[in-house]
């Protein structure tokens, strides 16, 4: 394993009330690490500690300085990183070296951090004068940035002209002028409609193909499932469990998913049939945002007999869907401490 980040007992306390209880996480290279958990569960916490943003009571933040390069040769101060006491450690703590963090990452926030009175273009000029990028690699990085955003169109626009999904584009643009290794996203998608979830989903696929390692926070457990290669569960204080999406799964003991979406909403009597007509090979049965949605070990099986009630009782379905259970069943599994 790559790893560039590693995260060792990480704990937060906020006055007396503890946010963060020895947070442990490993992140790597080139990967998209979603961390996911229910509204104050510390994911943006857990975020701000990793830049640096918030000081952390006790652990540890540490960055692989191989993935550095030059930008350690660049700064005098950052030669102790070399010295001979450290020469055989590949990982040094981010915490005690803010102008490298600085360096290293980027961080787009849920609010949006840019200027609403400049246009695109200055906005993203001047994160790149923050950063000390150089004047010729920070206009070809402006370049780049606004093409691969999307954002050629409206680049002399005001920042409070542009729709919500373009100023989420903005913000995620300004945090990569300095060409940083690790993106930190907080939210990305939040308050926008599936449209604009969908192009912002996009672009974050494409800057993590272009070689950057992100780390988002999200609540749409669904969207992270398929843009993630490794999710991390954060509940009640801690890590509850961390890995692959597919691997996550494996802890549900349906075999398939089918979700129905019905004009009337009312799936009592369905429900019934199927306990009915299926048995034990229905885990369960429950309602989430006007769906049903059947766990069950025959995905097939439980299709056809939602097929054969529903034309029985004319009711209308305006989709059925089939398939394994997601990341939502395996929060849900986890958050409530129960088996399914």
């Amino acid at each position: 394993m790559n790893e560039i980040i590693r995260v060792e007992n990480l704990t937060k306390f906020y006055g007396k009330d503890l946010i963060l209880d020895s947070i442990s996480l490993n992140v790597e290279k080139g990967s998209t690490f979603g961390l996911i958990g229910l509204s104050g569960s510390g994911k943006t916490t857990l975020l701000k500690l990793l830049i640096g943003f918030l000081k952390s009571d006790e652990g540890k933040v540490l960055f692989n300085k191989n993935e550095l390069g030059e930008k350690i040769s660049r700064l005098k101060e950052f030669k102790k990183l070399n010295t001979k006491e450290n020469k055989d450690d590949s990982f040094f703590d981010i915490i005690k070296n803010k102008k490298l963090v600085n360096m290293t990452f980027g961080f787009a926030t849920q609010e949006g951090s840019f200027y609403d009175k400049l246009t695109v273009a200055e906005n993203i000029d001047y994160f790149g004068s923050l950063y000390d990028v150089p004047t010729s690699i920070k206009k070809k990085n402006a370049e780049f940035l606004i093409e691969m955003t999307g954002l050629n169109d409206v680049k002399n626009k005001l920042a409070d002209e542009l729709s919500e999904g373009m100023k989420k584009r903005l913000g995620i643009a300004c945090s990569l002028v300095h060409n940083p290794s690790v993106l930190i996203l907080d939210e990305p998608t939040a308050d926008l409609d599936p449209t604009y979830r969908k192009q912002i989903w996009k672009l974050v696929k494409k800057i993590n193909q272009n070689g950057t390692t992100i780390i988002l926070a999200s609540h749409l457990l669904d969207e992270v499932d398929e843009i993630c290669s490794s999710v991390a569960i954060v509940h009640n204080k801690k890590i509850l469990i961390s890995g692959p999406p597919n691997q996550l799964k494996k802890l549900i003991k349906s075999n398939s998913e089918v979700i129905v979406d019905s004009l009337e909403q009312n799936y009592s009597d369905l429900s019934n049939q199927l306990y009915k007509e299926l048995g034990k090979s229905i885990q369960k049965i429950l309602v989430r945002d006007g769906k049903l949605v059947v766990y069950s070990d025959n995905g097939v099986k439980t299709t056809d007999a939602i097929i054969h009630i529903m034309s029985k009782t004319n009711k209308e379905v305006f989709s059925l869907q089939s398939g394994k259970p997601s990341m939502t069943e395996v929060f849900e599994l986890l958050v409530s401490g129960k088996e399914k």
